[in-house]
């Protein structure tokens, strides 16, 4: 553990406990400023025993030190709180620029207001912002509950198992831990730089989020995503659409949410994509990965990559490009309508799936089968129709 020294009453050294790390640097840097300000006259400071807090008259800024469990209504003049207990629940007064420093303690925090910095050790905290100030929060390996209101914040919530809620305001979140964040509103921006897994639901926010190297689920919600992964997950977009969704190079998962999606497979993992109901990107031309593109109502674009991809067509009017690879071009029955297909090659091993068809589904796709200038087109038995750019024949060795 890292002893974080501070200046309190009387001359008195009060030592916190820290995991060593950025949390203990930033904490022992806090702590400096504090005793600068005891050391220079600025600051008062006050110990708190328990019972009623003394109260100061001499209208300068205070230092209160927490050294006894339970509840304490903070006055206004206190910009800097140093809490020793094992235990504590404190109200902020709501005084600008705080200083709240705590060790391993148990914290729970409620600022009414005001603004500052936070930094806690390994304990069980509870922080609740309150009001449209700034705050920085910074809290250890324990199991964290953040809740913000409002205002521009800054949260690092550690490595332990988190739970943070983002009410408003335009909040910057550094998820290293096993974290559950639900932004339920504001711009809302989560970097996930640690390896364990986080689970982020935009409720109503226009949300960003940035991977690290653990798996992720991300839901966009009502609002618009912007996704870049890392690893693999299972990511979503919102409803609001115009959602910008990169995958990860594990297992991946991309589902659209409204008209205007772009979803990229990347890497080497399977990846399947979802389109919405919108217009819909659908691009793996930057994975060589074996990838499974799945259109939707709307007019959606298929890109496949260097993998052997399959390309589902969908209610809507799709085009669809397979790239390198043998790949697949599938059809469902009931489920399809117009299809657009730019670069079927049979010498590259492509191939056409029709699933839910009868048994003769192939003869009659051939059977009415009419070649134009440049392309052949293809009607099944459901009145859907595939046309092939550049192909003058489609055979029945076209078909798995």
């Amino acid at each position: 553990m890292a002893g974080v020294s501070v200046l309190g009453s009387g001359g008195e050294t009060v030592t916190l406990s820290f995991t060593s790390g950025l949390n203990a640097l930033l904490a022992q840097d806090l702590a400096n400023s504090v005793s600068l300000a005891v050391k220079s006259g600025t600051l008062k400071p006050i110990d708190y025993t328990g019972g009623v807090l003394p109260i100061s008259s001499s209208g300068e800024d205070e230092e209160i030190v927490i050294k006894a469990n339970g509840s304490l209504f903070l006055p206004s003049k206190a910009t800097a709180i140093i809490n020793t207990a094992s235990s504590a629940v404190l109200f902020g007064g709501g005084a600008p620029d705080e200083t709240v420093l705590s060790g391993d303690g148990n914290l729970t925090f409620f600022t009414n207001g005001g603004s500052g910095i936070i930094a806690a050790g390994d304990g069980n905290n509870r922080i609740v912002q309150q009001g449209s100030g700034s705050w920085n929060i910074n809290t250890g390996a324990g199991n964290n509950e953040i809740l913000i209101a409002g205002g521009n914040n800054t949260v690092a919530a550690g490595t332990g198992s988190n739970s943070i809620l983002l009410s408003g305001g335009n909040n910057l979140i550094n998820s290293t831990g096993n974290d559950i964040i639900q932004a339920v509103a504001g711009n809302d921006t989560i970097v996930a730089s640690g390896t364990s897994p986080v689970q982020v639901e935009g409720v109503k926010a226009k949300l960003t989020f940035v991977g690290g190297g653990g798996p992720a689920t991300v839901l966009g919600g009502q609002g618009s995503a912007t996704i870049f992964a890392t690893s693999g997950g299972d990511f979503r977009g919102g409803t609001a659409g115009h959602n910008y969704i990169l995958g990860g190079n594990g297992p991946t998962t991309i589902a659209g949410g409204g008209n205007g999606d772009v979803l990229y497979a990347t890497g080497s993992g399977p990846t399947q994509i979802f389109a919405a109901s919108g217009n819909e990107t659908l691009d793996a031309s930057l994975s060589t990965g074996t990838d499974t593109l799945t259109a939707s109502s709307g007019h959606d674009q298929l890109i496949g990559g260097f993998g052997s991809d399959t390309l589902v067509g969908g209610l809507g009017a799709s085009t669809m490009q397979g790239g390198s690879g043998n790949d697949t071009f599938e059809f469902i029955s009931g489920l399809a309508s117009k299809s657009l297909i730019v670069d079927f090659s049979a010498i590259d091993g492509d191939k056409i799936k029709l699933v839910g068809y009868g048994s003769h589904e192939v003869d009659y796709a051939t059977s009415h089968e009419q070649v134009g200038a440049g392309e052949t087109t293809v009607t099944l038995s459901d009145s859907t129709k595939i046309v092939f750019t550049n192909v003058t024949d489609i055979s029945k060795t076209s078909f798995s």
